[in-house]
């Protein structure tokens, strides 16, 4: 099948769109849902300093290639394992791991994270999986899932993105 946007062959397959693209194409789209949340969630100012914390190798290269070719290599970042409450946190986690978490801390009603940037927010594990082929990154596999989330996202795709808008909301309402 070919590429959505072009004529070349469609190696990458959206789930959620059923959409094929080659892997230059799915990268500006990839690039261009990250790049409109950071953009509208308005939480980086390319005048501070932000620690991007390490979590996965794949997660944390991923993120730091994205966030350069965003912000053309203006952000200043200093990676850490343990980072300083005097600095701005950076943390790359997929949307899976994001709604896995918040659907736990909503269940058992416990209170949320503090609040963290991250870029990575808006893209699927299989997705991830599929940016690190395309950047040459050692992809580990995720072992964290929640069976129910995954059944919701077969039966209807789209589940976790329109959990990713609830999430927003309800943290919005809990500032």
């Amino acid at each position: 099948m070919k590429c959505e946007k072009c004529s070349d062959k469609g190696n990458v397959k959206s789930t959620y769109t059923d959409r094929r693209y080659c892997d230059k194409h799915f990268m500006e789209m990839i690039s261009k849902r990250i790049r409109k949340n950071m953009r509208t969630s308005k939480e980086i100012d390319v005048k501070r300093e932000y620690s991007l914390v390490r979590t996965t190798p794949h997660e944390t290269k991923i993120a730091k290639h994205f966030l350069k070719e965003i912000f053309n290599g203006r952000l200043k970042t200093k990676e850490t394992s343990n980072p300083t409450k005097s600095t701005p946190l950076i943390v790359p986690r997929s949307l899976d791991k994001e709604a896995k978490e918040f659907l736990e801390e909503f269940l058992e009603n416990k209170k949320g994270r503090q609040t963290q940037i991250n870029p990575l927010r808006v893209v699927l594990e299989e997705e991830i999986k599929e940016i690190s082929k395309i950047l040459g990154i050692k992809y580990s596999e995720n072992k964290e899932t929640n069976k129910i989330l995954e059944t919701m996202e077969a039966e209807y795709p789209g589940t976790k993105f329109s959990l990713m808008k609830s999430m927003e909301e309800i943290r919005k309402k809990q500032k």
